[in-house]
């Protein structure tokens, strides 16, 4: 037996979709074990080593597939181990020369992507010329005041006007006197470092606080040495399952210093000098990811304003295994990296963001992304000759790319009686998407309002998204596809069972459940109301009251 780690077999995959709940669980244990081991600093506090991030770091997946391999071993005669990580192999290797197991590395990658340090400063010098002092002057120091945690994306402005695609229609409910103290606190991306920050004031109804303004030279510099400054951890000795990952973690460690987990640290001096310049906080509500800029935010505002209350809103519903880094641990609780209240968007989320720790408080705030879900409902369509097939994309080129190679594999066996719809992510240019789909396949590129889609779906293959959970709460049938790396991300709360959800680990499963949801009825569970009830909050005034305090 040979296992792949890129081309993992039928069975590999579904061995490794039955680990990958173990070790969300195993990863916390780790996250505690070096926390005992370092200087307890927010420096470590903040490092993807004990961040749990998956998208900022390996780890989770390098753990998963430490415990495939050995499961193997241990069980049947393997013959080589092929795996595309230079720290990766260097962990296995002794564990593999001792069972006589040949392993192969088909990865040179650098173990510090230097690039991306030098990346953050060019970024703090472009904020830096941003300061505009006069702004801070005409912030109010006579009344407590709420800050939300918004970001601004390039799709965030209609004709210059910002437009916050998150918190949608938040604020509309409230009266002129309740919006008179709340000030929104955007996360500018690179995209928006050359927009005129005076004009996005001057042309949007809501007021701004911006970090810049406050921040100093001495805070750049202090987020640019953090490198420099953190003192690591001896973890000579770490194992997981008798191998030993040390080279595992030295590689989460110097993947810390980006420009996303540095800019966390941006966040620590702004509340500081927030704090020093007199602004008084009421609440602080914070798009919560549970990421190293929210775990700085909660820290920060714990600590320089004890009395303001913090709240973390989840408006994103993500697989609870494959994202458990999400789910704040026992620890994070216990460092103050965690709101004093977390608000889900959806009342059969509650359980499960209590699985590391059960007295953390939860409640369920409206579903603010997409309020118009309660108006639509699947349409009954007229020509039934061709089933309608929704594929959306994600914004990373991996995902389009494994996508494209699925359906030039799925659509020629499952012939013309099929119409495929692909439905970039809007943040993805259609040219490049183009490029990996071509004409010969049987696929419409469609942009526009996923909604408008959502009423013609037959069947949806899925994604790790909120998007899918969405489908799924207007009963379309869902289809997910476990890719070569095993990964098969479902969204949908575990508590939820339905008949009209199957995951597809090759692709002759794809055609066989595309095919079962074709020639049967779609079951309806349960009332589609109820069911998006359970799933998203709908909005209320008293829900966006309670959440802004």
């Amino acid at each position: 037996m040979i296992i792949d780690l890129k081309q993992l077999t039928y069975e590999q995959k579904k061995q490794f979709n039955q680990i990958l709940p173990e070790i969300k669980f195993d990863l916390e244990k780790l996250q505690s074990d070096c926390f005992e081991r370092s200087d307890k600093s927010i420096d470590w506090l903040l490092n993807n080593v004990l961040g749990r991030n998956n998208f900022h770091s390996e780890l989770f997946m390098d753990l998963a597939y430490i415990k495939l391999v050995i499961s193997y071993i241990e069980k049947t005669s393997v013959d080589k181990i092929i795996v595309y990580s230079v720290s990766l192999y260097t962990s296995l290797l002794p564990y593999c020369a001792s069972a006589g197991v040949k392993i192969e590395n088909k990865s040179t990658a650098s173990r510090w992507k230097i690039k991306e340090y030098f990346y953050f400063i060019i970024r703090c010098l472009f904020l830096f010329l941003k300061k505009r002092r006069k702004r801070v002057f005409s912030l109010p120091k006579d009344r407590e005041l709420t800050l939300i945690d918004v970001y601004m994306l390039q799709n965030s402005f209609d004709e210059g006007v910002f437009k916050d695609r998150y918190y949608n229609g938040m604020l509309d409910c409230l009266t002129q006197e309740e919006r008179s103290s709340i000030y929104l606190m955007p996360n500018i991306l690179p995209l928006l470092w050359c927009r005129n920050i005076n004009n996005i004031m001057q042309n949007s109804s809501e007021k701004f606080i911006f970090l810049f303004d406050y921040l100093k030279l001495s805070d750049y510099l202090y987020a640019i040495f953090t490198p420099f400054r953190i003192r690591k951890i001896n973890w000579k000795e770490v194992s997981f399952n008798g191998v030993n990952i040390s080279a595992i973690l030295d590689k989460t460690y110097y993947d810390s210093f980006n420009s996303y987990h540095l800019y966390s640290f941006l966040i620590l001096r702004f509340f500081s000098r927030l704090k020093k310049d007199g602004v008084k906080l009421r609440t602080v509500v914070d798009w919560y990811e549970n990421q190293a800029c929210d775990k700085a935010l909660s820290y920060a505002v714990r600590k320089e304003y004890p009395d303001t209350v913090v709240k973390g809103y989840i408006g994103a519903i993500a697989d609870s295994d494959y994202c458990s880094h999400m789910y704040p641990s026992s620890l994070e609780i216990q460092q103050s990296l965690v709101p004093h209240k977390i608000y889900v968007c959806g009342a059969s989320l509650v359980r499960e963001y209590k699985v590391f720790n059960s007295q953390i408080a939860i409640d369920v705030a409206p579903f603010f992304r997409c309020l118009k879900i309660w108006n639509v409902t699947p349409s009954v369509r007229t020509d039934t000759s061709k089933k309608f097939v929704l594929v959306p994309l994600d914004i990373s080129l991996s995902d389009v790319k494994r996508k494209s190679y699925f359906l030039s594999q799925l659509i020629p066996k499952l012939g013309v009686d099929y119409k495929f719809y692909i439905k970039p992510h809007p943040a993805t240019d259609e040219v490049v998407i183009r490029e990996f789909f071509p004409s010969s396949l049987n696929i419409e590129i469609v942009n526009g309002d996923i909604y408008n889609f959502f009423k013609l779906t037959d069947i949806l293959i899925g994604l790790n998204s909120t998007t899918t959970v969405e489908a799924f709460a207007l009963n379309i049938p869902i289809l997910f596809y476990c890719d070569d790396t095993g990964v098969c991300a479902n969204p949908i709360p575990r508590n939820i069972k339905s008949d009209n959800v199957r995951i597809a680990f090759c692709v002759d499963d794809a055609v066989k459940y595309i095919k079962e949801f074709s020639a049967t009825s779609v079951k309806k569970d349960q009332d589609i109301y109820e069911r998006k009830k359970l799933l998203f909050e709908p909005f209320s005034r008293e829900k966006v009251t309670e959440l802004l305090c």
